[in-house]
């Protein structure tokens, strides 16, 4: 995973078969953001502290995502949820091992 500012020039090398590409990009001064891969076998749970909350099936199994609200969602490879304004507790499961990204997304304050 690569992190940098979007006016940069970048080049890679593909070394090793296929590769699978997930870009987040936020504007500078009106939002910040984390990005982190998660690789998943049996439940966990994680925080959402954030305004925005985006987790992408990458690869491997079928997620289960139990929302604070009690909802149920899956996620398969190459499937996303976009979560807004739902803060909480996330119970993550995946049955085998599976690659899941999460974001998180705050809107800057700026003071106002």
């Amino acid at each position: 995973m690569a992190a940098f500012a979007g006016e940069e020039a970048i080049t890679a090398e593909l070394v090793d078969g296929p590769v699978g590409d997930l870009n987040l990009m936020t504007r500078r001064g009106a939002w910040r953001h984390r990005l982190a891969p998660l690789r998943l076998h049996g439940r966990q749970d994680v925080e959402n502290d954030a305004e925005v909350m985006l987790l992408w099936c990458q690869a491997g199994a079928s997620i289960e995502c139990r929302l604070a609200n009690g909802e149920k969602r899956l996620l398969e490879i190459g499937q996303g949820l976009l979560l807004e304004s739902l803060p909480g507790p996330l119970a993550l499961h995946a049955q085998q091992p599976a690659l899941l990204y999460l974001a998180w997304l705050w809107r800057e304050t700026n003071g106002s």
